[in-house]
């Protein structure tokens, strides 16, 4: 792979499965890379899961089309999910957030995987794969955004056994 810096100038890399050279691309190319890669597995019927932020015009411009100027015939199946919002209504992105502590007023557990292990253990995870499954069997609820805000109520209605 070649490229050119404005700053730095050129630069070349050869990837192979023994160097240890990394390439970190960028949102919009590591998707169509990962649509790509799907596309052509032909051993396994492989769908792509995203948040309903990657639908719509994502989805249309990005992906189908890129698949399309590569030459590709068909496209991965693809299901967005629910998305996950802040108290603001907004996307909750842990790595934007985390750094400026907007999220401080929430459970911590689901700011940080250790903190949700330990006070949550495998039984949190059961808890979240019920909640998801409840989607799927009531579709009118997948088709919606659910907010963090909600979860940490779910959870502590559950510690309450108001569930």
């Amino acid at each position: 792979m070649s490229s050119s810096c404005p700053e730095h100038g050129p630069h070349v890399v050869m990837l192979s499965e023994y160097n240890n050279e990394f390439i970190d691309v960028n949102t919009q190319l590591r998707d169509l890379l990962k649509g790509y890669v799907i596309n052509n597995d032909k051993k396994d019927l492989i769908i792509m899961m995203d948040g309903s932020d990657w639908g719509n015009t994502w989805s249309n411009r990005i992906h189908c089309e890129g698949l399309i100027a590569l030459g590709e015939r068909s496209l991965p199946i693809r299901i967005f999910t629910p998305m996950i919002l802040d108290w603001s209504g907004a996307k909750f992105s842990k790595s934007l957030y985390m750094m400026l502590d907007d999220y401080k007023y929430i459970n911590q557990a689901f700011n940080d995987y250790r903190i949700f292990k330990s006070e949550y253990s495998y039984s949190g995870l059961n808890i979240i794969w019920e909640i998801a499954c409840d989607w799927i069997s009531e579709p009118k609820k997948f088709f919606r955004n659910y907010s963090i805000d909600y979860f940490d109520l779910f959870f502590k209605n559950i510690e309450r056994n108001l569930i």
